[in-house]
């Protein structure tokens, strides 16, 4: 009996350090993340599926909010890594962790969202819809508008990897 009660007092103490360990180390790794991920090479490596899509607008819901964001639908234009998709729909994150306070006096709009037939490059760490969208690399900034610059940016992230 006494041995089974140090036993026990060792897993109550030894618990909650570990815990804090693995929250540390969480939180490091989180913080590492939002400012060093914040790159096309990052994206790269993290993500299951990259492309070029066309938003084509957004599903329409009552409770849209700044941590509660609207589904918005992309078609498919090309495909950088990953399988083909016809229909992209992805969470539509309102800021770069979408973890984020939601600022004074926000307000959802049609302002907030793309414009129809624009293209953007989505990068999508695991390519599992969950809830019937996509999560995006980092909240918003897995959503990349599709200028030159950015695609130019890509394509020489694409062509070191694909030298290797």
């Amino acid at each position: 009996m006494r041995l089974f009660l140090q036993l026990v007092l060792i897993l109550v103490v030894s618990i909650p350090a570990c815990h804090a360990q693995k929250t540390r180390r969480y939180e490091a790794d989180h913080d590492r993340k939002t400012t060093e991920g914040r790159t096309y090479e990052a994206a790269w490596s993290a993500s299951e599926w990259i492309g070029e899509c066309e938003y084509v607008g957004y599903d329409k819901q009552d409770n849209i909010s700044f941590n509660n964001p609207p589904t918005a639908q992309y078609l498919w234009v090309k495909c950088f890594k990953g399988p083909p998709l016809q229909r992209v729909p992805v969470k539509f994150e309102f800021e770069p962790n979408g973890q984020g306070k939601e600022p004074d006096g926000w307000k959802f709009g049609e302002h907030l969202m793309p414009e129809k037939r624009s293209h953007w490059i989505i990068f999508i760490p695991k390519a599992v819809p969950v809830q019937g969208s996509f999560r995006t690399y980092l909240g918003s900034y897995g959503r990349q508008e599709a200028t030159k610059e950015n695609l130019d940016k890509l394509m020489a992230v694409i062509e070191k990897h694909s030298a290797r």
